[in-house]
């Protein structure tokens, strides 16, 4: 998910048909088109409007093991491409290797920490609406409306097993991670209508005009007039 101020390129190389990796590694085409990416310097990441890409993105990942040998260039990679991209986040799936793997920046300006194989035990009854973005959808943003708190289980790269409770706008953040590792998009079910292209974002909020509003009241107010407009968008 790319950084955003609201609360709330294809790739040169193919890849070929991947078959689950028998020790929970990547398969020799992964690690061929790692190698490629490393050597291209290349800092993109797939996307939907590209059919080929947008069926990669639709496959749910497989499991990884902590102990891969190319779990690092993996994970070096993703930082790289997430860094160069502004996001707050970024699921292996995304630079085109269906595996466990996400990314969160767990503070502004702070590194990028690594999950593996992490799935959600828990969720809070309290929602969170949210304006969020994908690195692999630019359509622009899309409101959501999500758990304001999530737990999880995952492992480390030193294969360390944690639990551990994210809130707010990372535990937003994290849930569009997760939905790529079951490939799930913020498109999914959606049509560009449904989206708010970045430079009318400001003019989008000035229109729901709700400065005087309790939060509550203003995210209401805001889901309400996205919904108006799209529906009156011809998609």
């Amino acid at each position: 998910m790319p950084r955003t101020p609201f609360p709330g390129l294809a790739l040169a190389l193919p890849l070929m048909a991947a078959t689950c990796h028998a020790d929970g590694g990547l398969t020799p085409a992964e690690i061929e088109y790692l190698r490629h990416r490393a050597q291209a310097g290349m800092a993109t990441t797939l996307n939907v409007d590209i059919p080929e890409q947008r069926v990669r993105l639709e496959q749910p990942s497989r499991p990884i093991a902590p102990d891969s040998p190319e779990l690092p260039a993996l994970i070096a990679d993703m930082r790289g491409t997430v860094t160069a991209m502004h996001g707050m986040g970024l699921a292996a799936v995304q630079i085109g290797v269906p595996v466990r793997v996400a990314l969160l920046r767990r503070e502004a300006g702070g590194e990028f920490q690594a999950f593996l194989n992490p799935r959600r035990i828990a969720a809070s009854a309290q929602r969170l609406g949210a304006w969020e973005r994908c690195l692999s959808v630019p359509w622009g943003y899309r409101y959501t409306d999500r758990p304001a708190k999530i737990t999880l289980r995952y492992q480390t790269p030193d294969g360390a097993e944690h639990r551990e409770t994210l809130a707010d706008g990372e535990a937003v953040v994290f849930q569009q991670e997760l939905d790529h590792l079951d490939g799930k998009l913020l498109s999914s079910g959606h049509d560009p209508r449904w989206f708010i292209p970045e430079d009318g974002m400001a003019g989008f909020l000035a229109e729901v005009g709700c400065a005087d509003l309790e939060r509550a009241a203003c995210r209401a107010r805001t889901k309400a007039h996205w919904e108006t407009r799209a529906k009156a968008v011809r998609p």
